[in-house]
């Protein structure tokens, strides 16, 4: 008898690089001729591990008695739990040989391990700590013989991929059909990083603000074909008005910039999500770079051999609003696991909601005598007492409009309106969370509306401090 697991039979091809949020089955096999000799309580065991082979979850299902003896695990929710798209700039603690995988993002040039900052403000480049996820699965099966003995077979891997990879994205109901992750894979040119917004639409920043984009790396078999995608060097192209080029900045992805030396990720997780710092502030910290003449810039990934391998990207610096409306941009986590970035530059309303816990309080005071050895009576003042207040929750909600946009646009906006994880950024350039607290979203078309334009309502993920009295 051989107990085996393979993945489910609804796909034709195999690929070890799946999005967290995407029915993932296992079918175990091997205790049909056992049941069909007599054995009871047959049960199989999956075990799931780690890339570095530590055992994280224990799942039994029963050999089903009706077919060949075989089980179902759906993985999903468990490999979910593990899988988080980073909010904070990759610190790799040290791990026993693998000390070459010790690196850092850094934030105007402080190492991440000194002082924590904001994913959305790395310098260069960041790894990942939970995006992407190395997972393992082993079987083994359990059952009562005719005899009446336990038996419990040796866990094995079969015919499974030695790891697969998860990370933090979404693939909707399509049946019977996997993700297509080749337009992101660094290989062959023109791919894509992983942003929702197609690289036709211009990205809209203005000075001072924040923006990263995330590219896969590393080998993986997809379609049962290893792919490697080579996502080694980085450009950056700074025009003026006129096209003309004031710049190029060019870095790699080795451990000073953030990433990590050639060749060394192997079957570790940290670097096979890179985070690329994009946003005019991010460059300006990183490369010193003067933008007072910069209209847009570009940015292309590029492989060991310095040859492009994604599409351009364009950025353009846009100015305030001629009304003097305040710009509120907001990041979000996309359904591709990584961050996109908004500007609402119309109309905005900020309003405090206000919640007081209040009391009666008594009032008058025994006063004392000079000096202090005997009452005076009692005493009263129109500031003592009535009615007080011991505690305040105050919360800010934002109101912001969007221009006319694109149809495009307008599809970016429906995974902000949707999303798990919304960030906002202040005047001062740091982001904090905050909730939509919209119930709906309805898409408008341009056959329908015409023109698109939409309006968000937020809620700061923070209550505003006050003391209590």
């Amino acid at each position: 008898m051989a107990i085996s697991i393979q993945e489910g039979t609804q796909f034709n091809h195999r690929q070890n690089l799946n999005p967290a949020y995407q029915d993932f089955y296992l079918r175990a096999d091997g205790l049909g001729v056992e049941i069909n000799n007599g054995a009871t309580n047959a049960r199989y065991i999956l075990k799931i591990k780690d890339n570095l082979n530590n055992l994280l979850v224990t799942l039994t299902a029963p050999a089903r008695t009706d077919l060949d003896g075989d089980a179902i695990f759906n993985v999903a929710s468990v490999v979910q739990d593990y899988c988080k798209t980073d909010d904070t700039g990759c610190f790799v603690p040290p791990f026993a040989g693998y000390e070459n995988l010790q690196t850092n993002s850094t934030f105007n040039g402080v190492l991440a391990k000194t002082d924590h900052h904001a994913i959305h403000k790395i310098d260069k480049l960041s790894g990942c700590n939970n995006n992407i996820k190395g997972f393992r699965f082993t079987i083994s099966a359990t059952y009562t013989n005719a005899s009446g003995t336990v038996i419990t077979t040796n866990e094995t891997q079969s015919v499974l991929q030695n790891y697969y990879w998860f990370w933090n994205g979404v693939q909707q109901h399509v049946q019977g059909q996997r993700m297509d992750l080749t337009p992101y894979m660094m290989v062959g040119g023109s791919k894509n990083l992983l942003s929702s917004l197609p690289n036709t639409v211009n990205r809209k920043v203005r000075l001072g603000d924040y923006h990263t984009m995330a590219v896969f790396q590393g080998t993986y078999k997809l379609d049962n074909a290893d792919v490697t995608s080579d996502a080694r060097r980085y450009r950056f192209k700074l025009y003026n008005s006129s096209d003309s080029l004031l710049e190029t900045i060019n870095f790699n992805a080795d451990s000073s910039n953030g990433g990590i030396s050639a060749g060394g990720i192997g079957h570790f997780y940290t670097h096979r999500i890179l985070y690329i710092g994009c946003g005019v502030q991010n460059i300006i910290n990183a490369h010193s770079s003067n933008f007072a003449n910069v209209a847009y810039y570009t940015l292309e990934v590029r492989n060991e051999a310095s040859a492009t391998m994604s599409h351009v990207y364009r950025f353009d610096i846009t100015d305030a609003d001629c009304k003097g409306y305040e710009n509120i941009r907001l990041a979000f986590v996309n359904r591709l696991g990584a961050w996109d970035y908004y500007n609402f530059d119309k109309k905005s309303i900020r309003t405090t909601n206000i919640v007081r816990s209040n009391y009666k309080q008594s009032y008058g005071f025994d006063k004392p005598a000079i000096p202090y050895a005997a009452s005076a009576g009692w005493d009263y003042a129109t500031q003592n007492g009535g009615a007080k207040t011991y505690n305040v929750n105050a919360r800010e909600i934002i109101e912001a409009n969007t221009d006319f946009i694109t149809e495009d646009e307008a599809n970016l906006l429906e995974e902000l309106f949707t999303s798990p994880d919304v960030h906002i950024q202040n005047a001062d350039g740091n982001f904090e969370p905050v909730v939509i607290t919209a119930s709906e979203y309805i898409k408008q078309t341009t056959v329908n509306n015409k023109v698109k334009q939409y309006f968000i309502t937020l809620e700061k993920g923070h209550e505003t401090r006050i003391q209590r009295n």
